[in-house]
């Protein structure tokens, strides 16, 4: 799937396209960015969580740079958006243990 690429989540937990659990994603609104990833719940088939990393601010910084030079117009969206993150962010994410 290519980079920035737009996730739909719905309220039943379905992801289109589907993406598996621990994807890296950018959750993007009114102008701010957070990486984080998608995380199924094993034990309910279709709720799903948002997981920030540690260094959350650090990769956020990176992803917004990106994203004012690559696809500004996600900043200006007031509703939540949610993008496939690029790999040369997702290698910077430090997951908690």
């Amino acid at each position: 799937m290519k980079e920035l690429t737009e996730i739909k989540v719905y309220a039943t937990g379905k992801t289109d396209p589907f993406i598996e659990s621990g994807t890296p994603i950018l959750q993007i609104q009114n102008g701010e960015v957070n990486v984080g990833r998608i995380v199924y719940d094993l034990n309910d088939e279709w709720s799903l969580h948002i997981d920030h990393p540690e260094n959350n601010q650090e990769v956020s910084s990176l992803a917004l740079e990106l994203l004012i030079d690559k696809e500004p117009k996600f900043l200006k969206s007031e509703k939540s958006v949610i993008v496939l993150c690029p790999k040369r962010i997702a290698d910077k994410i430090n997951w908690h243990k």
